[in-house]
């Protein structure tokens, strides 16, 4: 019954507390903001490397399945909020409050 509501947007699956999914009625969602491209990938990009760093571009690519000129983009955009390291050639960014890199040769 749940998965039908979902399906005909009476409902939205939210998150999972507890090994339990939690659901929410559509009509009492936020009203979602709406932002031009650029921002968009800017804040996509900013949420990524700073929920996920160390990361690079390709790693970024990969995961939102942006192309790489427009990944490219939101990151020159939020570059100076991150922290930068480069190992073995590849540049790594991350938030500013990551603790530093340490990186282990074998």
């Amino acid at each position: 019954m749940l998965q039908r509501a979902s399906l005909e947007g009476i409902i939205c699956q939210g998150v999972t507390l507890n090994n339990n999914p939690t659901y929410i009625s559509m009509d009492d969602l936020p009203e979602s903001k709406s932002m031009k491209h650029d921002d968009a990938l800017a804040e996509l990009a900013e949420r990524y490397f700073k929920g996920h760093g160390p990361a690079t571009l390709v790693d970024f690519v990969w995961w939102s399945g942006l192309l790489v000129t427009e990944a490219r983009k939101g990151l020159d955009r939020i570059k100076s909020q991150l922290r930068k390291e480069i190992i073995d050639n590849k540049t790594y960014w991350m938030s500013n409050t990551q603790t530093r890199i340490i990186y282990i040769q074998k």
